[in-house]
């Protein structure tokens, strides 16, 4: 009678775990319609720094962004959960079954709608890309991940290409960003990506005052029939498509990897884009009633600053903070000895006005290292590659 006591004991411990268990999902994975999905692989928790990111940005946007198991996605337990949108980030979730490619296909022709980013699905479980281009080229709209065609050309650097009424959709702030002539660009890429009706792509994606900016991208083949929002030489960056009743927003940049290497930038614009544009969804403010107020951070550069910051001094504006500052604090601005820097140690000038916005309440920090122009002049990107990958 004892032995069956402890085996009834052990089987409703075991039931209570179960259900906390169940209703601990069910709490994080109900129906609401404003969630977008993040999708993640069953072997990644959603502590990893990689889905962190993702969670952070889309908070940060105001955006209800909520990580969701392959499994559950695949296999609900409560039944299928409403959403606004599917995302499937880029880096953690380069693999997936040929049943979740199967899946996501049926979700977007059933109505839904997919964030689709970079080099997402792109392998098979074992580690490979698959046969001809990426099983999920018809949802993008254009055939990529072209390995057995080009090797390791699969993904190359390229600048990158829009409109200025795109970038100003995306919220991306002029520096980041500069006009070329519509001479200048190429009539049509290699890809297909038709340029859009009104004129060439007349802006391109810039490094602030350093020239051209470079991202990788898969090489992309095949007329694009969506909205193109970016494209390169080698074909679409970025493309808004319907898929029978869905539709895909793809994204051929690695979004998360840019944003783990201190360019958010596109992470940021791209989930604002899927949220707000493409799904109408609501959003909560950073500020109070959606009032925003002044937010000044300087960033000093080199001694060029001290006339125009001695100018400033009696403005009024000086107290109305505190605001922050951020100072490139060495003898140097663009190269070794060139004397052009703020040069804390040894200008007084340079720290008399440190201390008068210390003496205001001001954040005082770092801007850019020791010698401003020399890190962003020096530095190259780096490619890593396997016999059968090619990223970033």
């Amino acid at each position: 009678m004892r032995r069956l006591h402890a085996i009834v004991a052990t089987i409703g411990i075991i039931l209570a775990a179960l259900i906390a268990w169940s209703w601990a999902t069910h709490d994080r994975f109900r129906s609401t319609t404003d969630r977008l999905l993040l999708l993640v692989p069953d072997d990644i928790s959603f502590s990893n720094p990689k889905v962190a990111m993702w969670l952070d940005a889309g908070s940060e946007e105001g955006l209800h962004v909520v990580p969701v198991h392959d499994s559950e996605f695949l296999r609900p337990l409560w039944g299928e959960s409403k959403c606004a949108g599917l995302i499937l980030p880029d880096s953690i979730h380069q693999q997936a079954s040929d049943l979740f490619v199967a899946t996501l296909h049926q979700f977007v022709a059933d109505g839904g709608k997919l964030m689709l980013v970079y080099d997402a699905g792109t392998f098979s479980l074992n580690g490979t890309y698959a046969s001809g281009s990426s099983r999920l080229s018809d949802l993008a709209g254009v055939n990529y991940a072209l390995y057995n065609q080009l090797g390791d050309k699969t993904i190359q650097w390229s600048k990158v290409t829009s409109t200025n009424a795109i970038v100003s959709q995306l919220e991306i702030p002029p520096g980041k960003y500069y006009p070329f002539h519509a001479a200048d660009a190429a009539s049509v890429p290699k890809g297909g990506a038709p340029i859009p009706a009104g004129g060439a792509f007349e802006v391109e994606l810039r490094r602030y005052m350093y020239g051209d900016l470079q991202y990788p991208s898969f090489v992309t083949s095949g007329n694009y029939s969506g909205k193109v929002l970016f494209q390169y030489n080698n074909g679409l960056v970025a493309g808004q498509q319907s898929y029978q009743k869905g539709s895909v927003l793809f994204v051929n940049l690695p979004l998360g990897y840019l944003k783990g290497s201190t360019d958010g930038l596109l992470l940021h614009a791209f989930l604002k884009y899927f949220g707000r544009h493409a799904l109408s969804l609501p959003y909560l403010m950073p500020v109070p009633d959606g009032v925003g107020g002044l937010v000044l951070n300087w960033h000093i550069d080199s001694n060029a600053a001290i006339k125009p910051l001695q100018e400033i001094s009696s403005w009024t504006l000086l107290q109305q903070g505190p605001y922050s500052i951020h100072i490139t604090a060495g003898p140097d601005a663009g190269k070794f000895g060139d004397k052009k820097g703020f040069d804390v140690d040894h200008n007084p000038i340079s720290d008399d006005l440190i201390r008068k916005y210390m003496g205001l309440g001001y954040e005082i920090g770092s801007h850019g290292g020791w010698i401003h122009d020399y890190f962003p002049r020096t530095s190259k990107p780096i490619i890593q590659k396997t016999s059968n990958s090619f990223w970033p």
